[in-house]
C-alpha cells in the first residue's frame, strides 16, 4: 500500500458549480477500486477577480503504483505526498507502463497544442484579410 496526501484544486465559476464539481470528485475518489479512501478536507469556495475557486486536501492508501498513476492522469491533483511507505521496489514492467502512459499524454497534449496554435494562426489571417477587404 503507498499512503499518500495530495491536493486536487478547481477554479471557474459559477460558484454552485465549484462546489458540486468538488463534492463530486470526492465522491468519485470514494468509490475508486485502487483506493482506499481515509478523508478530505474540502476548504471554503472563494471568489478571486470574478473566478471562484477552492481545494481539498485528500489522503488515500493506494494498492500500488498503478494507483499512483491512475489518480495523477485522471484527477490531475497539483501536489502529491506520498507518506508511506519510506521505500518501495517497483517491477521494471509498471515503470515502463508509466513511463509509456506518460509519454503518450505528453505527445497527445503537444498535438493539441501545435492544432491550436495553427487554428488561431488561421482565424487571425482570416480575420486580418476581412477587416483589409472593408478597409
Amino acid at each position: 500500500m503507498i499512503h499518500i496526501r495530495c491536493i486536487i484544486e478547481i477554479a471557474g465559476f459559477p460558484k454552485e458549480h465549484i462546489e458540486k464539481t468538488m463534492n463530486d470528485i470526492i465522491e468519485m475518489l470514494k468509490k475508486e477500486e485502487n483506493f482506499q479512501f481515509i478523508k478530505a478536507d474540502v476548504e471554503e469556495v472563494k471568489e478571486n477577480n470574478k473566478m471562484f475557486s477552492t481545494f481539498a486536501e485528500v489522503e488515500l492508501k493506494l494498492n500500488n503504483l498503478s494507483g499512483l498513476i491512475h489518480l495523477s492522469y485522471h484527477y490531475m491533483p497539483s501536489s502529491i505526498e506520498i507518506l508511506a511507505p519510506d521505500e518501495f521496489e517497483t517491477k521494471m514492467g509498471e515503470m515502463n507502463d508509466f513511463f509509456n502512459d506518460l509519454i503518450e499524454r505528453i505527445h497527445r497534449n503537444d498535438m493539441a497544442m501545435k492544432n491550436l496554435f495553427a487554428e488561431n494562426h488561421l482565424l487571425k489571417k482570416r480575420l486580418s484579410g476581412a477587416s483589409n477587404a472593408k478597409q
